[in-house]
């Protein structure tokens, strides 16, 4: 598992500099708008592909990472993919967190971590392109890891799972199963 956690921050240290997708640069503006009193939903900068069109919480997430951009000199680059990179360790720790509880053996958690971690194209969407997917799976593993059958739902996988739907919705897909 150390291994597998070393060679991804090193990856990840790699590709975070290197460029952005077109989604991020939507961030930039958006939380640059924000920073200036800008209600980016009614009062858009131009951006290329029409008015801000995400859930506000990766929103607020990304403007302290603005405002440290701003403050400390660094690029936004950086400091904007680095709640997604977060995220992307936070899911696999809690992969291997999962694996660990079920008692599968120290070499199972490490391939299970390394699916997800070393995966290129989470390398490729988070890292490289800084798309915020993984927040979203941090958020809705941390939601599965406090969640057993038959045991009533607790606030912390509520806050997690409603979190995890309020940054992206494709959470939302498994709420019919966990009515049933």
């Amino acid at each position: 598992l150390t291994a597998v956690l070393t060679v991804g921050v090193i990856a990840r240290v790699i590709l975070v500099p290197i460029t952005h997708g077109a989604d991020f640069a939507v961030w930039d503006l958006a939380s640059r708008a924000t920073l200036d009193g800008v209600n980016v939903y009614s009062h858009h900068p131009a951006y290329t592909g029409g008015p801000y069109a995400y859930l506000p919480l990766f929103l607020y997430i990304e403007v302290p990472m603005q405002w440290l951009a701003l403050h400390t000199g660094v690029s936004f680059t950086v400091m904007g993919k680095l709640p997604i990179v977060a995220a992307d360790l936070a899911a696999t720790l809690l992969i291997a967190g999962e694996v660990r509880r079920r008692s599968l053996g120290p070499h199972v958690e490490a391939v299970a971590a390394a699916l997800f971690f070393l995966n290129p194209l989470v390398l490729y969407n988070g890292a490289f392109y800084g798309r915020f997917d993984s927040v979203c799976v941090a958020l809705f593993l941390l939601a599965f890891s406090a969640y057993r059958a038959g045991r009533p739902a607790t606030w912390r996988f509520a806050v997690a799972y409603a979190s995890a739907i309020a940054v992206k919705t494709f959470p939302i897909f498994v709420l019919p199963w966990l009515l049933a």
